[in-house]
């Protein structure tokens, strides 16, 4: 009987005729540098041959599969963990989608009537929460970013009804309410009596007399000014909410449990429902641990627990998860499964994981070997070097990586970044999640740095930031918002930046059948869509005519499919944009992409750096905040520092940039660093202290905070 799982002449992307086998019951590891293979290797190839070919037993086989090779052997039952997050549904929540409901009706039974309603499905419409409709949350302005009470009358306090190119109308009816109530224009908002400040907040009022305001439609005999409170209360019922002046809160009727009243009281292994519901998933694992029962839902808490999720509730909303929450979600449910003899690939589950939090993964991930096999897609030194057996892909990334190389480990240098204080700004009252009333102090031009366990309100002070502090940009973890046809040229607005290399007198017509992506995308409504080469243009996007077009022998489509780190030795570009977007891709590490690469078939990790490479593409802005996190996800240590090398280099150009990240290589190369904690959940979102990353090096290198 075979004892490993074998490919040979594996040919898919840029990896060149590898051979390759895995032991099972082992904990294999992936590794090399960032752009070489490993993705290719692992997922592409290796999961999907193991997962198609039982699929293909039911199914038949696929006509278009995404990797090449030339035969197999050992082939096991395949599931891949990747860390990405595509739910998008709001009513989608860790109960939900972990069945929860199916484990808690077996344990208690005594909770069901005669009637056909199954009260633990939080999702019918006969127990969900009619206030928030069963999300759980709901969007109410956000008072203190609409109004600026220091503002005088005649510069608008109210600051959506500021004037715009499309219209004045609330501009001027503002205006004409303040003189209609006799008051100064040159009065401050905070100044005005309550019965004048309720006037301009609520309601509607018919003003004296008709203004003339330009909006595009007839100017009307009768006119009305709208509070700025129930201006923004309509623009929610009528689901134009803007993310910049409302903010989500957790509903007042269900306290963000989802459930109406009538099932908030049910009792669940001795708790009301609505409190097993909202409970940190530790606090319910300790309460239910008390009652010395064995409970079938008990080892699926306790995996989330040991996988650092502990601070989640069962009724938080999966489209709010970062991706590797997700992914170690997925994976508590698996490791909690009575499933064995399969092939489990997991791509760098050591993202988003705080450093003393490796040992118990890596002992999960062991003791699961035992009856399945473990394929990790890994940068992480704990990791790899605690592996059973290690396949590093390189040297170098794109067309120069996909061979197989010796495994050298590389450790990061030693040095902090040396930091001199400078002009600083405090953000105050910081209110989000599980971080209340906090303040942070930010210095200007410089890298500051957010570090803490998973969980303990980094993501959360970001997302204050970016909505309070206008203006900020955030690029969080996510991934890209794109259609399946948007190319890394598109999506950085450098086609026709491109085309401009040509004579003026050519025209570029993307192909029609395929809309210039050079694929179909054929949907199927019980499984996944498949994308499949245009035949009309052999995958080329643009129509023949466009293709004749040369320039020193080279078409469109040609210039477009060099990998980055080829063109920009190959022409002189004219364009200083198109010269700027090559450094910034260079310097970002993603040189060994094209810019006719769907953005969807890019890595979270590349996803997020290309996003970085669309801000940095924008002019300058010195009072933007910059915030990133975990910019070094995908990266190996050496990239790392390259690439907050290539940050401090830009620092300069921001009012200052935020970094959000687990990995020394990251953290210790900002000139400040911040810890949130202590703990996580309700056990954090406290701002512990800011220093320098000396200060924090020599406090904290022997210990794993």
């Amino acid at each position: 009987m075979t004892k490993k799982l074998t490919v040979k002449g594996i040919q898919t992307n840029n990896l060149k005729n590898l051979d390759i086998g895995i032991k099972y019951n082992s904990v294999t590891c992936i590794t090399g540098v960032s752009g070489g293979g490993k993705t290719s290797l692992g997922f592409a190839t290796i999961h999907g041959i193991c997962s198609d070919e039982f699929y293909s037993i039911e199914h038949g086989h696929e006509e278009f599969p995404k990797y090449s090779y030339n035969s197999c052997n050992g082939i096991i039952p395949s599931v891949a963990i990747e860390q990405i997050n595509k739910n998008n549904n709001p009513r989608s929540s860790i109960y939900t989608f972990l069945n929860i409901a199916s484990i808690v009706a077996l344990e208690n039974q005594d909770i069901f009537t005669t009637d056909k309603n199954n009260p633990l499905r939080i999702q019918s419409y006969q127990n969900c929460c009619t206030h928030c409709s069963g999300l759980g949350r709901i969007t109410t302005p956000n008072m203190d970013v609409a109004i600026n009470e220091l503002q005088p009358l005649k510069e608008i306090p109210f600051l959506p009804f500021k004037k715009n190119r499309k219209s004045t109308k609330y501009h001027d009816t503002f205006l004409q309410m303040c003189i209609d109530l006799n008051l100064s224009l040159e009065s401050q908002f905070r100044n005005l009596t309550p019965n004048t400040r309720h006037k301009l907040l609520i309601g509607k009022h018919k003003l004296s007399r008709p203004v003339t305001f330009q909006d595009g439609q007839r100017r009307r005999t009768t006119s009305y000014y709208l509070g700025i409170k129930t201006y923004l209360e309509s623009q929610t019922r009528d689901g134009k909410s803007s993310y910049e002046y409302h903010v989500d809160i957790p509903c007042p009727e269900c306290s963000g449990s989802r459930i109406n009243k009538n099932v908030q009281s049910l009792t669940v292994y001795g708790l009301p429902f609505r409190d097993f519901l909202l409970l940190p998933i530790t606090e319910l694992k300790n309460y239910l641990s008390s009652s010395h029962k064995k409970l079938r839902i008990l080892p699926l808490l306790e995996q989330m627990c040991d996988l650092g999720l502990g601070y989640l509730s069962l009724s938080r909303s999966i489209p709010s998860l970062s991706g590797g929450e997700l992914q170690k979600i997925k994976l508590s449910r698996l490791l909690d499964s009575r499933i064995e003899g399969i092939l489990i690939v997991i791509d760098e589950i050591s993202a988003q994981v705080h450093p003393s939090d490796y040992k118990k993964i890596f002992s999960l991930l062991s003791n699961e070997s035992r009856k399945n096999t473990i394929l990790l897609i890994e940068h992480n030194d704990y990791f790899i070097d605690r592996s059973t057996e290690i396949i590093c892909v390189g040297p170098k990334a794109g067309s120069k990586g996909g061979y197989i190389i010796p495994y050298e480990p590389r450790l990061p240098p030693k040095e902090p970044q040396p930091f001199t204080k400078g002009d600083f700004f405090i953000i105050k009252s910081i209110t989000e999640n599980n971080v209340i009333d906090q303040e942070l102090t930010l210095y200007k031009e410089k890298i500051n740095v957010l570090v803490g366990r998973s969980g303990s309100g980094k993501s959360s002070i970001a997302r204050y930031i970016e909505r309070s502090q206008s203006p900020a940009e955030y690029i969080d973890q996510k991934p890209i918002k794109a259609s399946y046809s948007t190319t890394v040229a598109s999506y950085l607005a450098l086609l026709e930046v491109m085309y401009s290399l040509f004579p003026k007198s050519y025209s570029f017509s993307p192909c029609k059948k395929c809309s210039g992506s050079g694929v179909i995308r054929i949907q199927r409504s019980f499984d996944s869509d498949i994308d499949i080469i245009c035949p009309k243009c052999d995958g080329k996007l643009y129509t023949a005519k466009s293709l004749s077009h040369r320039i020193r022998g080279r078409s469109i489509f040609d210039l477009l499919s060099e990998e980055v780190e080829d063109l920009k030795y190959e022409l002189e570009f004219p364009d200083s944009k198109l010269q700027k977007a090559i450094d910034i891709m260079t310097q970002l590490h993603l040189s060994h992409i094209c810019l006719s690469r769907r953005v969807c078939t890019l890595s979270l990790g590349e996803m997020k750096r290309l996003r970085l490479a669309r801000s940095l593409l924008k002019k300058k802005n010195s009072k933007k905040i910059l915030i990133i996190d975990e910019p070094g996800a995908g990266l190996d240590n050496p990239n790392c520092f390259n690439l907050m090398e290539y940050l401090h280099s830009v620092k300069c150009n921001y009012k200052c940039i935020i970094v959000i990240d687990h990995k020394p290589s990251i953290f210790l190369k900002g000139d400040s660093i911040t810890l949130i904690g202590p703990g996580s959940g309700n056990k954090g979102g406290k701002v512990i202290g800011t220093m320098s990353a000396m200060e924090y090096h020599k406090k904290y290198k022997n210990n794993d905070t």
